[in-house]
């Protein structure tokens, strides 16, 4: 392979250390290297995109996929946004309002939205929802929602997850990122999809695209890129997928992997 067009990388057990953050003064090295090389810098995550922003220095020279694959961003420009349709939102809503234990919040592309009185569920998410709003109706969100969340009881993820599915099918997915929070976005969201859309608005194909993923919820990405690395510290499945190992992410793997790949 030659040099890559570009580098996207999960940042959760992929690009950030176990504790979080990673070596600032290393990846800045790196990227002037990438810059140099005309090679692109997409940091992917399930999170809101002001978080996934947040990580690093001079956001608004990078582009992210956030919230799944729901919302792609460029250089502080919305590129692709995948709304559920408000029937899927409703119908989602319902679910969780009929499921014991469970409390629903809306993601837009601007905020998280959740229910007054609902301190314990804000308290819940507000790490990865640095933007969040509080409302009188969730029904009444006057955006379009890429996003329904539901914060339960890590035990009761799967029972949610079920209460979830039939209400939704056809219309939407179901999944969950971490116990005991269960996540609703539009049919067809996924972080490749949203890969495939970033790189047509750039025109590069993913023949020269190398990525980088630990979890089930990378996989998707491994497949779709020319060259892929799994984390030493990820799931099987992954390094199963990829065509190469990165070190653990405790040991700055992908800055690692990065550097040799610039490497003459």
């Amino acid at each position: 392979m030659s040099t890559p067009t570009a580098i996207v990388t999960d940042l959760v057990g992929t690009f950030l250390r176990p504790a979080g953050g990673y070596d600032r003064e290393r990846f800045g090295r790196v990227r002037s290297t990438m810059d140099a090389a005309g090679c692109r810098f997409v940091a992917v995550g399930d999170q809101q995109c002001p978080w996934l922003a947040a990580q690093f220095d001079r956001p608004e020279e990078l582009a992210f996929i956030a919230e799944s694959g729901a919302v792609v961003v460029d250089r502080r420009r919305f590129v692709d946004v995948r709304a559920l349709k408000p029937e899927a939102v409703a119908a989602a809503l319902a679910a969780l309002e009929r499921t014991p234990e469970v409390v629903g919040a809306l993601s837009s592309p601007h905020a998280l939205y959740v229910q007054e009185r609902n301190e314990h569920t804000l308290a819940a998410l507000a790490d990865d929802y640095p933007r969040n709003r509080s409302v009188a109706d969730l029904r009444a969100v006057p955006e379009p929602v890429v996003k329904v969340v539901g914060v339960c009881p890590p035990e009761r993820t799967a029972a949610v997850m079920a209460a979830l599915m039939p209400a939704v099918v056809g219309r939407a997915k179901v999944s969950s990122s971490t116990p005991g929070r269960v996540e609703v976005v539009a049919s067809g969201v996924t972080r490749s999809a949203a890969l495939a859309t970033l790189l047509t608005s750039w025109g590069l194909d993913a023949s020269g695209v190398v990525a980088f993923g630990d979890g089930l919820a990378d996989l998707d990405l491994l497949r779709a890129c020319g060259r892929s690395f799994a984390m030493a510290n990820g799931a099987p499945a992954c390094e199963a997928e990829a065509t190469d190992v990165a070190p653990a992410n405790g040991e700055d793997g992908v800055l690692v992997a990065i550097e040799a790949l610039f490497t003459p």
